[in-house]
């Protein structure tokens, strides 16, 4: 165990005292959640003499969804000031048209100008006095720039209804494997666990492991932004990556969609099955009995089917000589071929044919309007999908998720979501090359459930001031079990090597081992967020805002299960909390564009823990000066100093500047401290042994990070980036 470093911790009064004052605070200014909106700024001339344009309304008339113009039913727009500039902020990401109006002037459209999260999209336009002749409305193709100007961090931004039709692209880890600094979910080289997964504004992170607790599909999702470093300070619990998905909304107009997609199993396998003979060549070698009379490569002078060394039979005690004995080669050749049987008994699926293994994919989704103030959108997935390795029940998902607007008028808008998942899939792990030959094994079963159900409250002050707020329920439920075999069974039977066929015939060498973990994980997290967002003036547009989760946790689980001396139980119910404070401040000049924030993560493990770093359970009071039998423990749980855990606070600051060169360069760099909290098992699980017990760590301090990034963004032909 680490032992208390004073200084990161209050005096238990004053903390609480500052944490009640924190709250109050961040509750009564501002409450916050990740980004879901992006910005329009840009200004207005006269195209003949140059002259800024005062007045101009700027209109954002219609949203465009696979090539399909659809008008807006709530309308959003600003107007351009004494410099001729204007800016609309809010904006959910997609692409829009949008128009400028102003009198005794043409209107100017400009069609599918593209929003993107936590981005502002700049958007100029060039009006012309109205012809005598002619009124049209002149319309424009919008391109956007190479590179983007406020760009301060390493960031890729990703429009899901641009990448719907790439073959293997059907869910957020399809995605990021398109990152090259990411890699089956390891950012930059980061562990499992050290990266944010933010859905609709909230947390899908399961805070037993710190991973993400499900697999979002890409139907449901408008768009993802994907930092890799230096994200801003409203994000956090994170030191690898934040990963922000935007839900879908439904659209003034029914549309649905129905896409049935089957992956035949000669894809998976390259070509052929792996019981193929013609594949195996070491079955090929094998089934030649005169091979087990040569050499064996791993033990020079002896034969390959030699007792203890090779694929012989072990009642078999006569030592065999290499080379053999030409007088005595036809015996030879009975003792291999003894062999040889009993090593085909563990390969007896050798020629299994699993053409009808195929993976299945329905996708469905559905949206429209309801009323005139209200939409839907419902997007479904049921999947089926083979292992590598054939297996008794193939891997089953099931995900559906849904959300519900309604905009009474044009300044507030309601939004209920919900979204349900479970799936069901085999652990091999490194026994798949027995279960390869011998599918009568034990084998374990995850089934993972989660359920998400959220209400979201927005609300435009003003046209340069809005307030978000959420209320969002994530509730996690996995099991693994042991399948086939009866949980008793199996541990003797494991104890006993008496549940599989050795593939390496009748001898001690073993591949692996079959699964050995069983039992339950429970969360439940309340997430009480918002934020509020301002255009305080032409310079400076401002975040400040508030987190809060609550947790109810409950394992019960046992790990190791192959021994009955060996089995860890681990059980344990607690309710911790955690929450965070950030205000940041986005300045946009001609010349450069700096992100400065500051961010102060706080959380409390609302627990108590043994205070004796050597001998937690050791009772203080035990005297052995009394007699015998009125000493009464030496280690007892009951009677050992305890004391409560203490809240943690972390200050962290962001800095983030970006100097476009050209119009197609930019250089950016960055600076910022990342903290994340341990998992919580690691700070309060409880893991019983046959004869001890293994204690979560309270005093565990966040892992901290301190990043400097460089970059520099080239555009180059053909829409590529350096």
């Amino acid at each position: 165990m680490n032992a208390i470093k004073p200084n990161n911790y209050c005096n238990k009064t004053i903390c609480d005292i500052l944490l009640i004052v924190f709250l109050f605070i961040a509750f009564t200014i501002s409450k916050t959640y990740a980004s879901q909106a992006g910005k329009l700024r840009g200004m207005i001339k006269d195209e003949q003499s140059g002259e800024v344009l005062i007045g101009t309304n700027i209109l954002i008339t219609s949203e465009w969804q696979n090539n399909k113009e659809i008008p807006l039913q709530i309308i959003q727009g600003g107007v351009s000031d004494s410099n001729g500039e204007y800016f609309i902020i809010n904006i959910r990401p997609g692409k829009y048209t949008v128009k400028a109006d102003y009198i005794g002037y043409q209107e100017v459209v400009y069609s599918k100008v593209e929003i993107n999260i936590d981005k502002t999209t700049e958007l100029n336009f060039l009006l012309s006095p109205k012809s005598l002749v002619a009124d049209e409305i002149i319309v424009n193709a919008y391109s956007p720039s190479k590179v983007e100007r406020d760009l301060t961090a390493t960031k890729t931004t990703y429009t899901v209804s641009d990448m719907e039709n790439i073959a293997g692209v059907e869910d957020i880890s399809d995605i990021l494997e398109l990152q090259a600094d990411v890699v089956d979910g390891h950012f930059r080289g980061g562990r499992l666990g050290e990266t944010s997964y933010i859905l609709g504004g909230s947390a899908i992170v399961n805070p037993i492991s710190n991973q993400r607790a499900f697999n979002p599909i890409v139907t449901g999702i408008e768009q993802v932004e994907v930092y890799t470093s230096g994200f801003s300070a409203e994000y956090g619990n994170a030191q690898s990556g934040v990963v922000n998905m935007v839900t879908k909304e439904g659209q003034n107009i029914w549309e649905t969609r129905f896409e049935v997609a089957v992956t035949p199993p000669y894809y998976k396998t390259w070509g052929g099955s792996i019981y193929d003979e013609e594949k195996l060549y070491f079955y090929n070698t094998l089934i030649n009995t005169e091979e087990w009379l040569k050499e064996n490569p791993t033990q020079p002078g002896r034969a390959l089917f030699d007792p203890g060394y090779g694929f012989g039979p072990q009642y078999l005690t006569e030592e065999i000589t290499w080379p053999p004995n030409p007088l005595t080669r036809g015996d030879s050749l009975l003792i291999a071929r003894l062999g040889q049987i009993q090593w085909l008994q563990s390969v007896r699926d050798v020629g299994l044919d699993y053409d009808n293994t195929n993976d299945y994919r329905f996708d469905f989704t559905v949206g429209g309007p309801l009323s005139p103030k209200s939409t839907i959108f419902i997007a479904a997935r049921n999947s089926v999908v083979q292992p590598f390795i054939p297996t008794t029940n193939p891997d089953r998902a099931l995900q559906i998720t849904s959300n519900l607007v309604y905009r009474p008028n044009s300044n507030d808008k309601f939004k209920l979501n919900y979204i349900y998942d479970i799936n069901r899939e085999n652990e091999i792990g490194s026994s798949w090359v027995r279960w390869m030959f011998d599918r009568t094994l034990s084998i374990s079963q995850m089934r993972h459930r989660t359920q998400q159900i959220g209400l979201e409250w927005a609300k435009v002050i003003s046209a340069s001031t809005v307030f978000e707020t959420q209320l969002k329920i994530l509730d996690l439920k996995s099991q693994e079990r042991i399948e086939l075999i009866q949980d008793d069974e199996y541990i003797v039977d494991y104890s006993s090597n008496s549940n599989w066929v050795d593939y390496t015939g009748p001898s001690y060498h073993r591949a692996g081992r079959p699964e050995d973990d069983r039992g339950n994980e429970f969360s439940k997290t309340v997430n009480i967020s918002g934020n509020l967002i301002s255009q305080l003036d032409k310079y400076n547009f401002l975040k400040a805002g508030f987190q809060f989760y609550y947790y109810d946790l409950k394992v019960d689980k046992d790990e190791n299960a192959y021994n009955l001396g060996n089995i860890r139980h681990l059980n344990y119910r607690k309710f911790p909390y955690e929450g965070a404070f950030f205000i940041e401040d986005k300045m946009e000049f001609e010349g450069m564009i700096a992100n400065l924030g500051l961010r102060l993560d706080f959380y409390n493990l609302n627990t108590n823990f043994f205070s004796d770093l050597y001998a937690p359970t050791r009772n203080p009071n035990y005297d052995p000066s009394l007699p015998y039998s009125e000493r009464g423990q030496y280690y007892d749980e009951d009677l050992a100093l305890k004391e409560d855990s203490k809240p943690y606070f972390r200050l962290q600051p962001r800095i983030g500047i970006s100097f476009p060169i050209t119009e197609n360069s930019v250089f950016h760099l960055n600076y910022g401290t990342f903290t994340q909290r341990p998992n919580f098992t690691q700070l309060v699980g409880l893991r019983y042994y046959d004869n001890f017990i293994l204690y979560g760590n309270p005093r565990l301090e966040p892992e901290n990070t301190s990043s400097y990034d460089v970059g520099l963004v080239q555009g180059l032909p053909g829409n590529l980036r350096l």
